[in-house]
């Protein structure tokens, strides 16, 4: 009971860590002109050398080829969509919309008839579509037809297939060479297409900061390092490892606690709040998960 209450509370501290990282990178985005390509280049090489280092992996050779296409497609990918989908809406609307891997997922594992159709695994997968619509579509005018930007709508879509994707590989990957290695080594291959697109562009953005004040470069970055220290290392380290007292379908459900706490900080520190009929839309998405987990786990 012991172990299952330490992994419950490893699991809600990372899944809140995401979310604060989440509001972390809002603020950059607020008080600076940082391209989102230029944070995830110092996000995704800081990263990937804080946990070579803290992990020094043993891996096979004949594995790095799925490794690769794990960190490419997967890991790269889930992180320049999100980041995107950021910058053009917000925290919040970012998340929530990335939620949605979750329902892809199972969608996913329908197709392939990798868990039973229930009754109640249909239903959660119109609400939780059905909130998507609340949350993105505009109710209140006869203007623009999404509330959120159709760029950030499109890339916080496209965070969610990253995201699925990514978990659809992961689960075969990690069981056959292990989360440390494919983890770190992936993080260190998604430093490749970040390095080819973010290089010049972090060059550039770092020569500017000289025309800035001591203190704007002190919080620019102070930011970056909790989005790197707290929302990347941390939080995956938090997440990964609580699983070894729960399994995955209590982690999953823990982890709503992310889009949650995106919501709670982006109102206390950065006073973005979303209309009435949004907080409904994201409700309802994550209560549709949290349902698709319930099902998960009485059919296991």
């Amino acid at each position: 009971m012991k172990e299952k209450s330490l992994g419950i509370s490893q699991s809600l501290v990372g899944a809140t860590m995401w979310g604060a990282s989440s509001v972390a990178i809002n603020s950059l985005f607020s008080i600076t002109t940082i391209p989102y390509i230029v944070l995830l280049f110092f996000r995704l090489l800081l990263s990937s050398l804080i946990l070579f280092v803290f992990i020094r992996p043993h891996f096979d050779k004949r594995a790095l080829f799925s490794i690769s296409i794990f960190g490419v497609i997967g890991l790269f990918a889930a992180q320049l969509t999100y980041l995107a989908a950021i910058y053009y809406s917000n925290a919040t609307t970012a998340t929530v919309l990335q939620y949605l891997f979750m329902p892809m997922v199972v969608i996913y594992d329908l197709f392939r008839k990798n868990r039973p159709t229930t009754l109640i695994l249909v239903i959660s997968i119109t609400f939780s579509f059905f909130g998507l619509i609340l949350l993105s579509v505009n109710f209140y005018s006869t203007g623009s037809l999404f509330v959120v930007s159709p760029v950030g709508l499109f890339f916080g879509l496209m965070a969610a297939v990253s995201g699925a994707f990514y978990t659809i590989y992961a689960r075969v990957l990690v069981k056959k060479e292990g989360f440390e290695p494919t983890i770190s080594m992936g993080f260190l291959f998604a430093c490749i297409p970040a390095t080819i697109f973010g290089l010049y562009p972090s060059i550039r953005y770092i020569s500017t900061l000289s025309a800035m004040p001591l203190g704007s470069i002190l919080t620019i970055a102070g930011l970056i390092l909790f989005v790197v220290i707290v929302g990347t290392v941390g939080a995956f380290y938090l997440y990964i490892k609580s699983m070894k007292h729960i399994n995955s379908s209590d982690a999953s459900v823990t982890a709503s606690m992310e889009p949650i706490s995106a919501a709670i900080f982006s109102v206390l520190i950065l006073d973005i709040f979303l209309t009435g009929i949004q907080y409904l839309g994201a409700a309802i998405i994550i209560l549709s998960i949290f349902f698709i987990q319930i099902d998960s786990s009485r059919n296991r």
